[in-house]
């Protein structure tokens, strides 16, 4: 459970039972507010607004945690972004789109479209992951474009898919896409 900046936790093998005292305060310099939580190589990932705190809890006894700063001026704006995929963490910010790896540094995944990400960004920007596909779906709260991004490609190569909506008498209602890179990869949404 978290608060503004502080991260609750129960005791050990009681989790309806949070005692006043069992919490982690994690706040960063700039006064951010806690945007999620995530779990990355059995430790508790804490971003803040403008940075990313790792929290070590050992699995005997929680009340001998560490915390330790992954990343002072990169934080999670956006709440939906948060996702986990097998051992790394995915979320993105007003500068970019980022995954965080098990050595916790976060690399930026939308380099090759970071103008147009950033000028589209929104809060409510949502990740989904694929795994038929191997496909990382980001859409900036836009429900005609999404971005498509190829995780396993050595070139991570990045198209954007354009929603049209069908309808009328002849067509089925409902949702088709079409790549920008003329790509035969199939899609699943």
């Amino acid at each position: 459970y978290t608060t503004l900046f502080r991260s609750l936790f129960s005791n050990l093998n009681q989790p309806n039972i949070i005692p006043i005292t069992n919490y982690i305060k994690v706040q960063d310099n700039q006064g951010g507010n806690i945007t999620g939580l995530a779990e990355l190589m059995g430790n508790l990932v804490v971003f803040l607004e403008d940075s990313i705190w790792r929290i070590n809890v050992p699995s005997t006894d929680p009340n001998n945690w560490s915390l330790v700063e992954s990343s002072k001026e990169l934080g999670c704006t956006s709440k939906s972004s948060i996702m986990s995929y097998e051992d790394d963490v995915f979320f993105a910010n007003k500068e970019g789109l980022w995954g965080l790896s098990q050595n916790f540094m976060p690399k930026e995944l939308s380099k090759l479209w970071r103008e147009h990400y950033q000028e589209n960004y929104n809060d409510e920007t949502i990740v989904h992951y694929c795994p038929k596909s191997h496909m990382l779906y980001v859409n900036q709260n836009n429900p005609y474009e999404t971005w498509v991004l190829d995780i396993n490609s050595d070139t991570q190569t990045t198209s954007w898919l354009k929603l049209v909506q069908k309808s009328g008498a002849s067509e089925m209602s409902g949702w088709s896409g079409f790549m920008n890179d003329e790509t035969t990869k199939p899609f699943f949404f």
